[in-house]
């Protein structure tokens, strides 16, 4: 492993433990903070087109800014695993609702129908 994956497992692995030693009501009233925060930056003001994640559990709820990026007129993509290419891609989201399915392992995934977005196209990744 190279110095930087380490260092981004090493840190997932902190975040992960940080967050399940809060209680759910904390939990909530940070992930509400962070994207208060997202919100507030010039990074997404300024963003067309940005890439988020659909949060799983242990995980920051990120859920509004999915909304809010659509509210905003924002092209929203989410990842997706594209089992062919063993590799994620981004993809367009226009509805979380209808358009996300629930994947292996649990994860809330973009479906076959939506279309991927180059990544050159996007301003903002989280």
């Amino acid at each position: 492993m190279s110095s930087s994956s380490e260092t981004k497992t090493a840190l997932r692995i902190w975040l992960r433990a940080e967050l399940k030693a809060h209680s759910p009501s904390v939990a909530a009233a940070t992930s509400s903070q962070l994207c208060a925060r997202v919100k507030t930056s010039s990074a997404w003001q300024n963003a067309r087109a940005v890439l988020l994640f659909f949060p799983i559990p242990g995980e920051p709820d990120i859920s509004a800014l999915l909304t809010d990026a659509l509210a905003a007129g924002k092209l929203l993509a989410l990842p997706r695993f594209n089992a062919a290419a063993n590799a994620y891609e981004a993809v367009r989201v226009m509805d979380p609702v209808r358009e996300l399915a629930t994947r292996p392992f649990q994860v809330r995934e973009p479906v076959a129908a939506c279309p991927v977005v180059a990544l050159n196209r996007l301003d903002l990744a989280l």
